[in-house]
C-alpha cells in the first residue's frame, strides 16, 4: 500500500519539528512550596552571602537595592563585611570608609529602643 500524501506530510513535519517532551520555556512554572526564590542578581552568591545582602538591602553609596542591576560585590573594611552594587561604589568605599560604614551600621527602626 502506498502512503497517502497527507501521511507523508505529517511524518515529515513531525520529523522536522519533533515532539515536545518538556514544557516550553515561555510557560511560567511556580516554584515548589518551600523553595527559595533567588533574584537573578543574587543567584551566584552563596546562601550566607544572600542572607547578608538581604539584611543589608541597599548599597551604602547609591542607596539602590543590592542585586537589582548586577551581582553585589562583597568587601571587608576593618572588621565589617559589606556589599556594594558596583565597582565604582567599591572605589568610593575605599576612599571614604568611615562615611559608608556609618551607613551600613545604622540600626534599623525595629532595633532602636523606644524612649519612655
Amino acid at each position: 500500500m502506498i502512503p497517502s500524501w497527507r501521511s507523508l506530510i505529517f511524518v515529515t513535519i513531525l520529523g522536522v519539528v519533533g515532539c515536545a517532551d518538556e514544557i516550553p520555556p515561555t510557560v511560567s512554572q511556580s516554584p515548589a512550596e518551600g523553595t527559595e526564590v533567588v533574584p537573578p542578581g543574587l543567584a551566584s552568591l552563596s546562601p550566607e552571602d544572600r542572607r547578608l545582602v538581604s539584611k543589608q538591602k541597599i548599597c551604602p553609596v547609591t542607596n539602590e537595592e543590592l542585586g537589582s542591576k548586577e551581582e553585589p560585590i562583597k568587601m571587608t573594611v576593618g572588621n565589617t563585611t559589606l556589599f556594594v552594587c558596583c565597582p565604582g561604589c567599591y572605589s568610593q568605599v575605599l576612599k571614604e570608609p568611615e562615611k559608608y560604614l556609618a551607613v551600613v551600621n545604622l540600626p534599623s527602626t525595629a532595633e532602636t529602643p523606644s524612649k519612655p
